[in-house]
């Protein structure tokens, strides 16, 4: 018999072990001690692409054909006492796609069991299975597969909290019996950490990282040490409260970043940050790092041979203005005689930009100035950008955005200078009938683009409609893009895009339909189509239900503003009063649907708004969207994730699920949208799931988003986007 065959059977076997939808809502049904919840998704695609080879180069997929795949999200938990609790997840999956993974059959992606005990001689946790390695940037970051143990001793005195931290695990995507290798990429790691209200926080970490040699890629093998001392302590200076944090680690290994493996390397790295504490209108920080040549961890998210100076500084007015500056140096080859230095100046502005003129105007505005020269000359350029994004309703239905953008690239090395501008515009009309409620959003971007070798005229007219209400759900997207390409040896473009995305959903139930289609014309006569019409079925089930609980309260007042302070089913006034109490107040109101411009996460220059979405006076779910927009720094799209996961992570602690999957090297909107690439955190909060990740939009934008909300769709495929906000 086929391997498909007895990969079907043996899911459907699967399938049957898992209780049905009645007994799962009867207390006294299977398991009557656990709380079993999770879902199930079966999905099926077909691809058309064109046959011939010029054209299926055109096409955004590479496979033609019908694809199948179907998932089980399932959950088992108990609560033994207030303190002592047991959590499972299996994620497994039945994949026959080749858009979903290259692996076909029955497969475990994720399984995680944790075991908490707060009353124990030692508290603990003990966590098997899939876990997020982290201690920090500059050590160790990483979806592993192994055990980890973290012990709560209580010694030291009153006023002394200690933890200490071991793991172990392996770089692996999934549990397939074929392609899993222990030995492959291991990390083993432990940290100390001691926290005290008069010492602040002190860790001791240390982190190995073992590559066994691969004969058929050819990598020899690899072994490196990483330890690192990091301090955060707050302190009052002058009546200032402040915020120290500091780091410095050693490494000491193999490193193969230059393409040959490099033995018995040593170096450091270190990093210092002295921050203003507080719910005060004012901020400001300064942070210095440098890293050796050769201080490459593995696990680390740090670039080498660098050295960082970085000022900030901030006011956030009584109106909900926040007006910020920033001045950062960096200096990369360090430890080259040919080093290059990069300096930035920045400023930004978020919120009421006109509050006395024009009060109801929100808006985002940034500009930077950034030069970068090397020691012989070789290197020399100038970048002078600005953008400036603003929304204001002109009445109770009507709501208009608007986006300006300059970018001047002055290459004198090249004796190049192309400048590119662009403006964009579009309307929001808000409609509602009955239960159901709408936004139909046309809108048109023309950008120019002069000097260089890619001058060129773009116009971009499309038309967006969201709608929702009594269970559905429908996004549709149209967009066209004429490229008018100046210059020899270039041809115009024109491309049509179409994506539509429908749910339905009725107590457990979940349907779900999605169509898109793209045509690419470059004249003269090279056209090709592509399509993909997909279809899927998604059965909840949760003991006891979700709706059996008690509606979510404001939580206690805290120094930081937190998704997690505003939970799906959290009354819409409480969330508006928690979020004005942190200075902000001006909100861009749709029907169901609050925009508040804002620097929700410090320290993050890019794009940031915080959404709600809320029906019947509660909130359904809460949320953060980041763009990845190029504020002058040299972050790598890799880096700026990294940087934000990191502070969720200080926010929230480590997530209880995670998906890494591809690499940031490839076209993310494409590898988004096939499912070859993600990133995407999970933590299980009291009243639902918060996630984290880089999201698959219909518009095919890449943008970082956070949501709090009961439930979510399957995390690869799913569209799970806040498509509401543009």
């Amino acid at each position: 018999m086929s391997r498909r065959f007895h990969s079907l059977a043996a899911w459907a076997v699967l399938m049957m072990l898992i209780p049905g939808p009645a007994a799962l809502a009867q207390e006294g049904g299977p398991f009557p001690e656990w709380r079993v919840f999770g879902d199930t998704t079966t999905r099926f695609e077909y691809y058309s692409v064109p046959d011939d080879a010029d054209k299926r180069a055109l096409s955004r997929y590479p496979v033609a054909g019908g694809q199948y795949y179907s998932d089980l999200n399932i959950n088992f938990s108990r609560r033994y006492s207030p303190f002592e609790t047991v959590h499972a997840n299996i994620f497994g999956l039945l994949n026959e796609s080749d858009y979903r993974l290259d692996d076909r059959g029955l497969i475990v992606e994720h399984a995680t069991v944790t075991w908490v005990k707060g009353d124990a001689l030692v508290p603990f946790r003990a966590r098997g299975g899939d876990y997020f390695g982290y201690l920090s940037a500059r050590t160790l970051q990483a979806p592993l597969k192994g055990v980890e143990l973290e012990l709560q001793p209580n010694f030291g005195g009153p006023g002394l909290n200690h933890s200490f931290l071991l793991m172990t695990g392996t770089v692996q995507p999934n549990y397939t019996y074929d392609d899993f290798n222990y030995n492959e990429e291991i990390y083993s790691g432990a940290s100390w950490l001691v926290e005290g209200e008069a010492i602040g926080a002190i860790a001791l970490n240390v982190v190995h990282n073992y590559r066994a040699a691969n004969l058929e890629t050819g990598f020899p093998s690899r072994n490196q040490f990483v330890g690192s001392v990091a301090v955060e302590t707050p302190f009052t200076l002058t009546g200032e409260p402040l915020l120290l944090e500091a780091e410095i680690a050693q490494f000491q290994g193999d490193h193969d970043s230059t393409g040959s493996i490099e033995r018995d390397k040593s170096d450091y790295g270190h990093f210092v940050k002295l921050s203003r504490r507080g719910r005060g209108p004012l901020s400001y920080s300064v942070k210095n790092e440098r890293y050796g040549a050769d201080y490459r961890p593995n696990g680390s998210s740090v670039s080498a041979d660098r050295m960082t100076w970085e000022a900030r500084a901030g006011w956030r007015f009584a109106q909900g203005l926040h007006l910020r500056g920033r001045a950062q140096k960096f200096e990369d080859g360090i430890e080259t005689s040919n080093p290059t230095t990069t300096l930035v100046g920045g400023i930004s502005a978020t919120g009421p930009l006109l509050q006395n003129s024009w009060p109801s105007l929100s808006g985002a505005f940034d500009t930077f100035i950034q030069t970068v020269g090397n020691a012989d000359d070789s290197t020399d350029t100038r970048t002078v950008s600005a953008s400036l994004n603003l929304t204001a309703p002109l009445d109770d239905a009507l709501t208009w955005r608007m986006g300006l953008s300059y970018r001047n690239l002055d290459d004198r090395v090249a004796d190049s200078r192309p400048i590119t501008s662009q403006v964009s515009l579009a309307l929001d009309s808000a409609f509602a009938f009955g239960e159901l409620r709408g936004t139909l959003s046309p809108g048109v971007v023309v950008r120019h683009i002069t000097g260089g070798s890619g001058r060129a005229d773009e116009v971009g007219p499309s038309i967006t409609l969201n709608l929702t209400g009594e269970g559905h759900r429908l996004v549709a997207d149209y967009r066209y893009l004429f490229q008018d390409r100046h210059g020899p040896d270039t041809v115009n473009n024109v491309t049509h895009t179409t994506a539509l995305a429908y749910g339905f959903a009725a107590g457990p139930h979940r349907l779900g339909a999605d169509f898109d289609w793209e045509r690419r014309d470059e004249q003269p006569g090279q056209r090709a189509d592509s399509y993909r019409i997909g279809a899927s079925y998604t059965f909840s089930f949760d003991r006891p239900a979700l709706a059996a609980r008690p509606a979510p309260t404001v939580s206690t007042p805290q120094a930081t503003l937190l998704l997690s302070a505003l939970p799906p089913g959290l009354a819409l006034d409480g969330g508006r009063a928690l979020i004005a109490s942190f200075g902000i107040r001006r909100a861009i109101a749709r029907p169901g649907l609050l925009i508040y411009e804002t620097q929700f996460l410090p320290g993050i220059d890019q794009r940031q708004r915080l959404t709600l979405i809320h029906a019947n006076g509660r909130l359904e779910r809460s949320g953060v969207i980041i763009e990845f927009d190029d504020v002058g720094d040299l972050d790598t799209t890799a880096q700026t994730f990294a940087r934000i996961r990191q502070i969720m992570i200080r926010r929230h602690g480590t997530p209880q699920r995670n998906f890494d999957r591809g690499s940031f090297a490839t076209d993310l909107a494409a590898s988004l949208r096939s499912g070859a690439f993600a990133r995407i955190d999970e933590w299980q909060l009291a009243d639902g799931i918060l996630r984290f990740g880089i999201v698959r939009r219909l518009d095919d934008q890449v943008r970082i988003e956070a949501q709090y909300a009961r439930r979510f769709p399957e995390p690869i495929r799913g569209q799970w986007a806040l498509e509401q906000v543009r």
